[in-house]
């Protein structure tokens, strides 16, 4: 099994406009968090995450995919109208090697995940290429709707480098917050960059 990063959250830096700050994730990429999310990631936060996960777990299968995640970000808002959350795995740690060839496979299969979680209603899904990187990726209604489930639109990117498996997750209110954390950076230090969701995937 892939030994398990130690990883902390870099020093940020604002952008120059001021709307986000800017993060290194020692893993060959970057991102952006939007300044109105407040960071609350720590080691306490990650371990009671995993344990309510493990709780929860009905597979080996899952259990195995937990124990190896490990929580890059979590952020949200003053009301928790918007979430993101940024984890990652390493390659080989809880399946076989991630590549071309079996992205959409994993993607079919965190996406199940995250609907008996959140419940998902008419979902879509895509795939893309930024420079280097595949990702596959996918948005949904939540279900049941509001007021049951505030949260009413999620939305998920995996792709991967040959050392990470990386899946972003975001959970907001509408759809314009959807659309506003959906707009957030992820660059590669081999130079590609991408929103973590564009829109332009998803068009027919």
């Amino acid at each position: 099994m892939a030994a398990l990063w130690t990883v902390t959250l870099m020093a940020q830096t604002p952008d120059r406009n001021g709307k986000s700050r800017h993060f290194e994730s020692g893993l060959g990429f970057t991102y952006d968090v939007p300044t109105d999310l407040a960071i609350i990631s720590s080691k306490q936060f990650d371990q009671a995450i995993r344990e309510k996960a493990l709780q929860q777990a009905t597979t080996g299968q899952e259990t195995k995919s937990i124990n190896c995640s490990q929580q890059l970000l979590a952020a949200e808002n003053r009301d928790e109208s918007k979430i993101l959350q940024i984890v990652a795995s390493p390659q080989g740690c809880a399946t076989g090697i991630v590549i071309e060839t079996n992205l959409a496979q994993l993607g079919q299969y965190s996406s199940g995940e995250i609907a008996k979680r959140f419940g998902a209603a008419h979902p879509e899904y895509a795939t893309f290429i930024v420079g280097k990187h595949l990702f596959w990726a996918m948005r949904s209604e939540t279900t049941p709707a509001p007021p049951k489930n505030p949260n009413h639109e999620i939305a998920l990117l995996i792709t991967y480098t040959p050392t990470a498996v990386i899946e972003c997750l975001i959970s907001a209110r509408t759809p314009e917050d959807l659309a506003a954390l959906s707009a957030t950076a992820l660059k590669f230090d081999d130079g590609g960059e991408t929103q973590l969701l564009p829109a332009e995937a998803f068009r027919k």
